[in-house]
């Protein structure tokens, strides 16, 4: 079943705006009658609540119907047929699981506003065709446009419609009972044809002609389609209709591929195929369309151009799904950046990273000890990380065989690449793959110096580099200390003495890479040492103590010694004192090993960081290290090179060049002609290209456990942060905050208009959130989680929760969202920030946020009443005395409009409000206080009684007598079993409140009891007799009420 009921709500009671207020006052004469509802809306009139059924019956909703109907009735066509197929599509979708709360104490405290609100509908049903014709118009009407723009339209229309038959009264109407959205998933496949559709409801100007023309081609159309009369898409009214009230013809999708799309609806005739022509626009985004100049929005000025959408852009999709659109927002930077060009791309690699970091959670290594030893901690990592939520997304999507829902995911993947900034400026966003394509970060989660040079090595070939041009230069750790090395990037095959080259060695080893140990020439004496330097005083292989060295713990540099006169393995002291055992690894490699001087060092962080060094001419170590001191001492720069960073990352391996930046203060040392080069350094940047992001991930260069500790700890969020995408991470914190509330709002959606704002720019989004660069979810309080919730439901409102303290429940839409603890026993200490959802409304539309009165009331005790006091004797036993105990909802008239949008001061009808709302306790039929919960709950006045042995163990050993073994026969405690006892405050004996298992009365009297400021305790539903006697003894002078 696609969809659920929409409803089009609003009491003569919240007619409070300028609009509404007009729109009561049809007056026509005639006799409203109540005629008996079609057959086929049956099953949806027999589960409504029968407050919403009298209002629909003889209320203001059968009113407004039946004047409304009555004034359009000469203008529209006969709908027998579809009357009835809308009548039993509308039943079945009442009458299923998807608009049925599973919350059973839901049902308890909004039993009058819990379920689909089909009043409208039945109003409609209940007062003749043309009211059924008005209500499908609404329909439409609320499928495009928001509930302000659509009772502007309705305003509008009734003008003109009067005007049209002449009618000399003046205008008045009360359209506000459809003025709310009617927001209902649709089917999926129709979706996809509204997106691809490009086609506008009509070319109309005047907004009176063409919402009638536009109402009139639908019921039509959609007529013919349901007796079996084949139709053509001649505009996109039919469409916006199809969308609107759940009906799906089959269709033949005309276009550079045809398609039929075989739906099987029922209640359509197998020969009422619809024909849709499927433009090849060069604006590929476009859907079903309508604008509408609207000159009773504002109280001043022109009409104001509205244009509405019909498709996956103004539509309503799960929490599930809303991943695709965090996901296409985030490959629109990729795109941008040029790492991508297709999505398909974009999918794959991400995939591949789920699978690496999947792989690495559970081989078992210590990522996050207390979550990644098993694929249950990697979903649970992921279910609470900012970047989990996309890679999730990302296998749900490759492992799904639907290809509709594969289709959705794409095209809401589209929507977010056609919104770049929804999560923030793509100025924060950082390089590709959340950061990984930036060498620097992958390059420090290889494991150690090898795997990068092997790395650099594969992507210099990979782009083709001259090896005679680049060299990399990594950090090789000894004892602590990083060395720099110097690698060829692929064999040199050059002529000798190449002049654009760093080699000016004679002979070249063929099919030999080369490695060069850095060899320091800082500019101080000779250390001096008889024989072997050495960086310690101990005995060196039983020989007596030697002196330290002077160059120690460094070792020794190239003017320690004359390297013509003493071999290198006489020293001992070169590189750290670790020469012979770094020679041997690296020749074991099958590399030749040469020492490098490094004359002078670049500076990281400069925008051309640049370094000068002599590779020498020798090809042999010893020989060219005796090279090398010779033309550091004559100062002699033939074979000095200058080198420029090109690529990486200069703390850990990077790709440097001789390029003409690097070269040009050699050149003016050595006075030789500056060499003319074809530099490639534009084929590398910052970050890496897919191939070579890709490369990265398949092969074996980085480590596993790693790369995942990276992801589940701060240091990513860290990086991004500090290379300015603190936003960009703060955002996706933010969308995996709205993942986590929405997990616990079963059957709650997402309007997809929300992609017009920038979660960066949400004010719900705690500050500290900016701050913190942890990656996982923020906690939220619940003023946040409200404004979080408003803004995700309607798509458009960015309230600041320093004004939603109060709030308790929203109501907007077909859903009403609750705080957890007005559905909880006092007694349970879960999330008190949590919410959950129910299917409902209250009747009012727009948006509603629920706020209690200050100070309410509780009724005082008559003294009329003596004859219920009888405080019986409590005798232990655990029972219910409050079965007649309930709370309702009820309202205030005080209501108080928001301001919404600063651009919108202006505008008549506000479509978000405060409404004051009594939650109110009943004994029976008798009004017993008002609750403020919220506030109740969230103060230190309500202790939870805890039995010692949970806490102790062992050590309370006598933790488990009876009542009558505890306090005996002569106690002073009594039963409060009706309200009047307990309203009565007095403090002769302790009281204990009989409502075991009874959550709604402990809920009441607990909060009655904090707004009287009286002591109380809250009992478990498992007793230890022994330690409350103890605490009883502990507060006896403050005599609280204990709640059983």
């Amino acid at each position: 079943m696609a969809g659920a009921i929409g409803r089009i709500t609003a009491a003569a009671a919240a007619a409070y705006n300028e609009n509404q207020v007009s729109l009561i006052n049809l007056n026509f004469d005639f006799t409203l009658l109540k005629l008996e509802a079609p057959k086929e809306f049956g099953g949806l009139g027999s589960i409504m609540s029968l407050k919403r059924k009298t209002n629909a019956e003889s209320g203001a909703f059968h009113r407004t119907a039946r004047k409304l109907g009555a004034l359009f009735e000469g203008t529209l066509p006969e709908i027998q047929e579809l009357t009835k197929a809308y009548g039993i599509r509308a039943s079945e979708i009442a009458q299923s699981d998807k608009v049925k709360t599973k919350h059973a104490r839901a049902t308890e405290l909004f039993q009058n506003q819990i379920g689909a609100d089909s009043t409208s509908i039945w109003a409609a049903a209940t007062s003749g065709d043309a009211a059924v014709s008005v209500h499908l118009l609404a329909c439409m009407l609320a499928r495009v446009f928001s509930g302000t723009v659509a009772t502007s339209i309705w305003v509008e229309i009734v003008a003109g419609q009067k005007l049209h038959i002449d009618e000399k009264q003046k205008t008045a109407n009360f359209a506000s009972a459809y003025d709310a959205a009617i927001m209902a998933k649709q089917h999926l496949a129709m979706m996809n044809m509204l997106d691809a559709a490009k086609i506008s409801v009509n070319s109309e100007t005047n907004t009176y002609r063409s919402v009638i023309t536009a109402w009139i081609d639908a019921l039509r159309a959609m007529s013919c389609l349901v007796s079996g009369t084949p139709q053509r898409v001649q505009n996109g009214a039919i469409l916006l209709a199809l969308s609107a009230w759940h009906l799906y013809p089959d269709l033949d999708l005309v276009g550079p591929a045809n398609l039929q799309v075989r739906q099987h609806d029922p209640l359509i005739s197998n020969l009422g195929v619809l024909t849709v022509g499927l433009e090849n626009s060069a604006l590929p985004h476009d859907p079903v369309t309508w604008s509408l100049p609207l000159a009773y929005m504002r109280y001043y000025g022109e009409p104001k151009l509205i244009t509405g959408f019909a498709g996956h852009s103004n539509s309503r999709v799960s929490i599930d799904q809303f991943a695709y659109v965090i996901m296409g927002s985030i490959f629109s930077a990729w795109e941008s950046a040029g790492f991508i060009k297709e999505i398909r791309s974009a999918v794959t690699i991400l995939r591949r990273l789920s699978s690496f970091l999947k792989a690495a959670w559970t081989q078992g290594g210590d990522v996050k000890s207390h979550e990644s030893q098993s694929p249950q901690g990697y979903h649970h990592l992921a279910s609470t990380s900012w970047l989990g939520q996309v890679l999730v997304a990302i296998d749900r999507y490759e492992e799904s065989d639907d290809e509709i829902e594969r289709s959705t995911a794409m095209k809401l993947v589209s929507l977010g690449r056609r919104h770049p900034n929804f999560l923030c400026s793509q100025l924060s966003h950082p390089a590709p793959l959340f950061g990984l394509s930036n060498y620097k970060h992958a390059l420090r989660l290889m494991t150690d110096s090898e795997r990068r040079v092997s790395f650099l090595r594969q992507l210099a070939f990979s782009i083709g580099l001259d090896p005679s041009r680049y060299v990399i230069r990594y950090k090789n750790v000894v004892q602590d200390r990083a060395m720099d090395e110097y690698a060829t990037i692929q064999p040199i095959t050059q002529a000798p003495g190449h002049p654009e080259g760093f080699i000016k060695r004679k002979d070249i080893p063929p099919k030999k890479n080369i490695r060069w140990l850095s060899i320091s020439g800082v500019n101080r004496d000779p250390c001096g040492c008889k024989g072997p330097c050495t960086p310690s005083t101990d005995r060196v292989d039983h020989t007596p103590k030697r002196k330290l060295c002077k160059c120690a713990p460094h070792g020794c540099s190239l003017l320690c010694h004359d390297w013509r006169k003493t071999k290198p393995s006489k020293c001992s002291g070169l590189y750290c004192y670790n020469l012979a055992s770094r020679l041997a690894e690296l020749i074991s490699y099958d590399e030749e090993c040469l020492p490098v001087h490094q004359c002078s060092f670049g500076q990281e962080g400069q925008k051309s960081m640049t370094e000068i060094c002599d590779f020498g001419t020798g090809n042999a170590f010893d020989a060219s290290l005796g090279e090398l001191y010779t033309s550091n001492k004559q100062r002699k720069p033939s074979t000095f090179v200058g080198l420029t960073f090109c690529a990486g990352d200069p703390k850990s391996a990077c790709i440097m060049t001789v390029g003409a930046n690097a070269t040009a203060e050699f050149h003016r040392v050595a006075g030789t002609p500056k060499p003319k080069v074809k530099d490639q350094q534009e084929q590398l940047g910052a970050c890496m290209g897919y191939r070579t992001t890709e490369m990265l991930l398949n092969k074996d260069y980085l480590t596993r456990l790693k790369l995942a500790g990276w992801f589940s700890n701060s240091d990513l969020a860290v990086s991004l942060a500090r290379s300015g995408s603190a936003k960009y991470v703060s955002s996706l914190m933010a969308s995996a905050s709205a993942t986590e509330i929405y997990k616990l709002l079963p059957g709650a959606t997402i309007s997809t208009t929300v992609v017009s704002q920038s979660i960066d720019k949400a004010l719900w989004v705690p500050d500290e959130a900016k701050e913190m660069m942890l990656p996982y979810r923020h906690r939220l309080s619940k003023a946040q989680t409200f404004a979080c919730i408003a803004m995700l439901d309607t798509g458009t409102f960015n309230f600041d929760p320093r004004g939603l303290n109060n709030v308790f429940a929203i109501s907007s839409g077909n859903s009403i969202y609750i705080a957890g603890p007005l559905l909880c026993d006092p007694y349970e200490v879960g999330d008190r920030f949590e919410v959950r959802h129910i299917a409902g409304n209250i009747g009012r539309p727009g948006l509603c946020l629920l706020v209690p009165p200050p100070n309410p009331k509780i009724r005082k005790l008559q003294p009329g009443t003596w004859n219920q006091l009888n405080y019986a004797p409590f005798d232990g036993k655990q029972e219910n005395s409050f079965s007649q105990t309930s709370i309702h909802l009820s309202f205030t008239a005080y209501e108080l409009p928001l301001q919404t949008e600063v651009t919108d001061q202006h505008i008549i009808d506000r479509p978000a409000r405060f409404i004051e709302t009594l939650v109110s306790v009943y004994d029976g039929k008798n009004w017993v206080a008002d609750l403020d919960i919220m506030s109740a709950l969230q103060s230190n006045l309500v202790p939870r009684f805890v039995c010692n042995e949970s806490i102790m163990g062992s050590l309370a050993a006598d933790c488990h007598k009876s009542f009558i073994e505890v306090f005996g026969d002569a106690h002073a405690m009594v039963s409060i079993d009706n309200w009047d006892e307990f309203l009565e405050q007095s403090e002769s004996s302790d009281k204990v409140v009989r409502a075991h298992e009874n959550w709604l009365a402990r809920l009441a009297f607990t909060v009655t009891a904090v707004q009287q400021d009286r002591p109380l305790i809250l009992l478990p539903a498992d007793i230890c007799w022994t330690c409350l006697s103890r605490k009883m003894d502990a507060v006896s002078q403050l005599r609280p009420v204990m709640i059983l």
